[in-house]
């Protein structure tokens, strides 16, 4: 997820219940080993179906494109998750997924 945020990459993770999220890591939240939560700027929502393809069915792009820029802007939209609930996480490119894999990405409201 560092890395992530280095290169200002979008990062997918999948939760225990299948909830899954796209976005822009702002806190990885390992620079301290008490750290245990991971917040993000959410881009993209979905689950996991019963075959574990990702289904994403929300796109918060129309709201965060309602905001007036400004240094910190992007932290009226920080979801904060507990990493007990992450069970995977992974680099989502937005272009491979939209070409590959079928499933069309939702369209801002």
């Amino acid at each position: 997820m560092q890395d992530c945020i280095d290169s200002s990459s979008l990062v997918e993770l999948t939760l225990e219940t299948g909830k899954s999220y796209v976005g822009l890591v702002l806190e990885s939240g390992i620079s301290t080993p008490s750290e245990s939560d991971v917040s993000i700027v959410p881009i993209f929502s979905g689950y996991r179906d019963d075959e574990q393809q990702l289904q994403l069915t929300t796109s918060y792009m129309d709201a965060i494109l309602k905001v007036p820029p400004k240094d910190d802007f992007l932290y009226e939209f920080e979801l904060v998750l507990s990493k007990s609930q992450i069970a995977s996480a992974r680099r989502f490119d937005v272009a491979i997924f939209a070409d590959n894999f079928g499933c069309p990405l939702p369209e801002p409201a």
